[in-house]
C-alpha cells in the first residue's frame, strides 16, 4: 500500500520536485498496459501548471532592480536639485537667475516628485528632462551651471528605470495566470487519485508491476517525510531557544 504524505506540509518546490518524482518512477513501466496512462498525464498536466506558477515568481528579480532603478533617478533627481539651490545661493546674480529659473520649472511639475507614485513620477520627470533640454532658456541655464552631467546622469536613471519596468510589465504579462497554491492543489489532488487507483487495484488483483510501483512510491514518500519531520524538529528547537532566550530575559 502507498503511505500516505503530509502534502500541507510541503513547500511550493517540494510539491514540484515532488510530482517530478512521482512521474519519474511511473516512467520506467509500460502506463498503457497498467492503464496508468491517464492518471499519469493528470500528474504530468498539473505539475506542468505549478511549473508555469513559479515562473511567475521570476518577476521578483525584476522588482527588485525596478526598486533600485526607482532609487537612482531618485538620488538623481535630488543631487540636480540641491546643486540648483546651491547655485542659487552664489553671488554671482548670473547664477542666482539661472539656478531660480530652473528651480520654477521643476516647481511645475512638484518639487518632491521623487516621491510619487512610479507612473507619476516617470512622467513629469520625462517632461521635466524635456523641458531642460528643449526650452533654450532652460538649456542654457543648465549649461551656465555646469550642470549638463548632472542632468545626464538623471536621464540615464529615468531611462534605466522605464527599460526595467516594460521588461517586468513585458515578463508579467507573458506569464499564465496560475496561482501556485491553486497548481500545489492540482499536484497533490492528481497524485492522491493515482495512489488510490493503484492502492485499490493492488488489493483487488495483486500483480509485480503495482508492488515494484507501490515500493518506489514508498521510497520517495518516506524521503520526503523525513524532509519535513526534520523541518520541524528544527522549528521546534528555534522555538525553545526563543522561549529560552525570553525566560532569561
Amino acid at each position: 500500500m502507498i503511505e500516505s504524505l503530509a502534502f500541507y506540509s510541503l513547500k511550493r518546490d517540494e510539491y514540484y520536485t515532488f510530482g517530478n518524482k512521482v512521474l519519474g518512477v511511473l516512467s520506467d513501466f509500460d502506463l498503457e498496459a497498467l492503464l496508468l496512462k491517464p492518471l499519469h498525464g493528470r500528474v504530468g498536466a498539473a505539475v506542468n501548471h505549478l511549473d508555469e506558477a513559479l515562473v511567475k515568481t521570476s518577476t521578483k528579480p525584476l522588482t527588485l532592480s525596478l526598486n533600485e532603478a526607482d532609487r537612482d533617478r531618485d538620488n538623481g533627481f535630488l543631487a540636480l536639485r540641491y546643486n540648483l539651490w546651491a547655485c542659487s545661493k552664489r553671488l554671482k546674480p548670473e547664477w542666482n537667475k539661472a539656478a531660480n529659473l530652473l528651480i520654477d520649472a521643476i516647481r511645475t511639475y512638484g518639487w518632491t516628485l521623487q516621491s510619487e507614485p512610479y507612473a507619476t513620477e516617470t512622467s513629469k520627470l520625462r517632461n521635466l528632462i524635456a523641458d531642460f533640454e528643449g526650452k533654450p532658456n532652460l538649456k542654457a541655464a543648465i549649461e551656465l551651471l555646469q550642470l549638463t552631467e548632472w542632468l545626464a546622469e538623471l536621464k540615464q536613471s529615468q531611462l534605466n528605470f522605464e527599460t526595467t519596468d516594460k521588461l517586468r510589465l513585458e515578463l508579467k504579462a507573458s506569464t499564465p495566470e496560475i496561482k501556485a497554491e491553486e497548481a500545489c492543489l492540482e499536484v497533490r489532488k492528481s497524485c492522491e487519485l493515482l495512489f488510490q487507483y493503484i492502492n485499490m487495484t493492488q488489493e483487488l488483483n495483486p500483480n509485480d508491476e503495482f508492488a515494484k510501483i507501490t515500493r518506489l512510491m514508498n521510497e520517495v514518500i518516506a524521503e520526503f517525510t523525513l524532509t519535513i519531520n526534520q523541518r520541524k524538529a528544527n522549528n521546534s528547537k528555534e522555538e525553545e531557544t526563543t522561549e529560552e532566550v525570553v525566560t532569561n530575559e
